[in-house]
């Protein structure tokens, strides 16, 4: 295979725009729910999931993307050194600005970041993580997704936790699900080989394709039925086109590129919450 451009590889590998998907799906759930979101709880959702990102998958700990993702272990590889500049900096970064947080969500990051620790490192009894059960790893990735989408925000608002908060964590996770188990079909053969035996490992792709359109579908239909029964905020209106456009995606062809699971699939992730911050600005 030749050597892909320098900049391309940096998109592909570097774990960079998970930290701008967490953006914008905190500063949608500002919008959906009428809620301001701080410049500070932005910086540390950004700078938080890019250094999980860029250290989820150490060889000690994770085998298995030695063999499901080569190039971007070998790219991983190569440039450890930016890899730790980058890694001190955005620990600097979370220095600075959590102590701007409230305590209350500096408590609801203790869980979250205990669930990534679980699901990450081999820390349960024999030396074992979350994700080696096979519905563990996309249903771990969906519910850390969720929950930190939204309750961050609704802490930091100094708000209590509503129904319209929780089904909004329901939304997000309709949204996320799809996004994990078609990530889980990428990696299947080398979960296989590492012996993982994930949920897509054990799936045919059209039960995947299903699996993944039935929370999809639900949502949309939740959507549909609550914007022509009044019972959501207009902003909800363009969110329905981002679970359309996830949704015919995953009807589509699976395309065995990086591109598709590395950008494509996570930016799709991230178009509801652009949606819902475009239709608050507009009115």
């Amino acid at each position: 295979m030749p050597a892909r451009h320098p900049v391309a590889a940096f998109l592909l590998f570097s774990g960079w725009h998970v930290g701008g998907v967490a953006v914008a799906l905190l500063a949608g759930t500002g919008a959906w729910l009428g809620l301001p979101v701080s410049p500070a709880l932005l910086g540390v959702a950004a700078c938080a999931t890019i250094l999980i990102y860029q250290w989820e998958q150490p060889a000690r700990w994770a085998p298995e993307a030695a063999y499901s993702h080569p190039e971007r272990t070998a790219w991983r590889q190569q440039y450890r050194t930016f890899r730790q500049v980058l890694s001190v900096g955005l620990l600097a970064g979370l220095g600075l600005l959590l102590p701007s947080l409230a305590v209350r969500t500096l408590l609801l990051c203790v869980p979250l970041g205990l669930l990534a620790l679980l699901y990450l490192a081999p820390v349960l009894p024999g030396r074992r993580r979350l994700k080696t059960w096979p519905l563990a790893k996309p249903m771990v990735v969906t519910m850390a997704w969720a929950l930190g989408a939204v309750l961050p925000v609704v802490t930091e608002a100094g708000v209590p936790l509503t129904s319209a908060a929780w089904g909004l964590v329901l939304l997000r996770a309709a949204l996320v699900w799809p996004n994990a188990l078609l990530a889980d079909w990428g990696d299947r053969e080398g979960d296989r080989r590492a012996g993982l035996q994930t949920l897509a490992a054990q799936s045919s792709q059209p039960r995947v394709r299903r699996l993944a359109l039935l929370p999809l579908g639900m949502a949309v239909g939740v959507l549909v039925t609550g914007l022509l029964k009044g019972w959501l905020p207009p902003v909800a209106t363009g969110e329905v086109g981002g679970y359309l456009l996830l949704g015919a995606v995953v009807l589509g062809p699976w395309p065995r590129s990086p591109w598709f699971y590395t950008l494509l699939l996570d930016g799709l992730v991230a178009v509801p919450g652009v949606l819902a911050v475009a239709g608050r600005a507009m009115g």
